[in-house]
């Protein structure tokens, strides 16, 4: 399918997806499946080259990761965690800048 066909499908499913929550409210979707479902199609901008697959929480994931394993400590209370939020960032957005340091998951 091209990126516009799977666009459509995928707005289709939104509305779908909409009426279902608003008629059935949580018991179908999950409010923070549904609120993602909505990001993710409302992100997805056909002039770009990227892949669907990219949109979500990735980031956010890939940031908490980076919270857990900046030090040998893999927990950490709720002081600990903004300096280690903003060290997480600080990485990341170096990486974002210079791609070619990420040498992804073995």
């Amino acid at each position: 399918m091209t990126l516009s066909e799977q666009v459509e499908y995928l707005a289709t499913y939104l509305f779908l997806a909409a009426g279902v929550q608003i008629k059935h409210g949580t018991a179908c979707l999950t409010g923070a499946l549904y609120a993602d479902s909505q990001a993710t199609v409302k992100n997805i901008d056909p002039m770009l080259d990227f892949y669907i697959l990219h949109e979500g929480t990735d980031w956010l994931q890939r940031v908490f990761g980076d919270c857990r394993t900046l030090d040998h400590s893999r927990n950490f209370d709720a002081q600990q965690l903004p300096e280690k939020l903003s060290i997480a960032t600080l990485i990341n957005s170096v990486i974002e800048r210079n791609p070619d340091l990420d040498k992804g998951h073995c």
